[in-house]
């Protein structure tokens, strides 16, 4: 009987002689050395044979970064942030950042809180990010004296100004600054080299003071009503104290990561560990609620300035903000989700932070309901109260918009 005897690197595959060896079994995906012997392509690649062995080709953006042929080209080069780009492509870490992926370029996402404010990859999120919007950062203060309120924000070069009522000046006296704060009747700053400075009433007896400077050793400067405190480059708790009342630092607590105070001797601190914790010494001891543990910027908003009546807030690293009351007692739903950065200086009457898409979201210090301060704002990029009445946004153009100031809403220019 009649055979078929195929030439090397041929096959008979489909059994019909009369077309005789049709296959050619060093390249056909399908019958790779042999009749029958099937590629896999597996995830994002499409099989090969070449000179009878079975291979992956990797479609465009996607990698073998296993070596194994089983699962494909398993790894999407244009997202996985341990092969970006090309396979054993690490993206570097960087300070107070989430590395990423994106089109096959290594980046990073700051973290909640912090910003790239000098624009140096190198150095990641190197800064607070409310010390960092644009050309300007953002405090408002309300006085008694006889500055009665104004408006800070510090310009190129480090310069703070004040609000006149109609023109910005700048603060006399007061060394270049990246950080500021203004509580009611009070405001501080910090300069490169960590030194607090501080100017507005002398506690209670309403005289006004020029800057002076009264700490050093500061991370990070707030301010309060008649006060003023802040972080040290430890981590410590740290207020000078108030000529009306004094603050409890008998515990100094040390090892933080945020604090926030609304009025003199009532403040929350949080650990590097995500434990919150609150004193006063108006009355018992605060009671916080079972928190999540990455809580990392806090705020105290206070509807008349006493204690018992404090709502108290404070911003998850997800951006979502969860608030309570001096009872522990949490509120079942977020304030607001996903936003970009909470005000963390003390106010009354209204707690206040920015989406990320720019607007603003404001609530009720007495019961955390939404109100509607700032409608019509989408540019928002830092927003402070003042520890009374006053609330103001800072928007891209360097331009302010402000509310309960002089009992109406205010429109600023941009600083020189």
């Amino acid at each position: 009987a009649c055979g078929l005897t195929c030439a090397a690197g041929r096959g008979d595959c489909d059994g019909d002689a009369a077309n005789g060896c049709e296959v050619d079994v060093t390249t056909a995906a399908a019958h790779c050395g042999a009749c029958g012997r099937t590629c896999a392509g597996g995830v994002g690649g499409r099989a090969s044979c070449a000179a009878g062995v079975c291979s992956v080709l990797c479609l465009a953006g996607y990698g073998n970064c296993d070596g194994s042929t089983a699962n494909g080209c398993e790894t999407d080069l244009r997202a996985a942030v341990t092969s970006c780009g090309a396979c054993g492509t690490v993206c570097p870490s960087r300070a107070n950042a989430t590395a990423t992926c994106e089109a096959g370029a290594c980046g990073f996402v700051c973290n909640t809180g912090f910003a790239n404010c000098d624009g140096d990859l190198a150095n990641g999120c190197e800064a607070l990010a409310e010390s960092c919007a644009g050309n300007a950062r953002l405090a408002v203060a309300s006085y008694t004296g006889p500055e009665m309120r104004t408006t800070n924000v510090i310009g190129a070069r480090g310069i703070a100004y004040e609000w006149t009522g109609s023109s910005w000046v700048p603060v006399a006296g007061l060394p270049a600054v990246d950080q500021v704060a203004c509580g009611y009747g009070r405001c501080v700053a910090r300069t490169p080299g960590g030194e607090m400075w501080a100017w507005g009433e002398s506690g209670c007896n309403g005289a006004y003071l020029r800057p002076e400077r009264i700490a050093t050793n500061l991370a990070r400067v707030m301010a309060g009503l008649h006060t003023d405190y802040g972080l040290t480059t430890d981590g410590r708790f740290f207020s000078p104290g108030d000529r009306c009342y004094t603050w409890p630092n008998a515990t100094t607590p040390s090892g933080l990561a945020a604090v926030a105070g609304a009025i003199p001797g009532e403040f929350c601190t949080v650990s590097t560990s995500g434990r919150v914790a609150c004193e006063s010494v108006f009355s018992s001891t605060v009671v916080p609620p079972t928190l999540p543990t990455d809580i990392v910027l806090l705020s105290i908003v206070s509807p008349i300035g006493y204690a018992a009546a404090d709502f108290y807030c404070g911003q998850r690293a997800s951006g979502d903000i969860v608030c309570w009351n001096r009872l522990g007692a949490l509120r079942a739903t977020p304030v607001l989700t996903g936003a970009r950065l909470m005000n963390t200086n003390a106010a009354w009457n209204v707690g206040l932070a920015i989406a990320r898409d720019g607007t603003v979201q404001t609530w009720s210090s007495y019961d955390g309901a939404p109100t509607r301060m700032f409608d019509g704002v989408t540019d928002a990029v830092e927003a402070a109260g003042d520890g009374a009445s006053g609330t103001c946004v800072l928007r891209r153009t360097g331009a302010l918009r402000c509310t309960g100031y002089m009992g109406g809403t205010v429109d600023m220019p941009a600083v020189p």
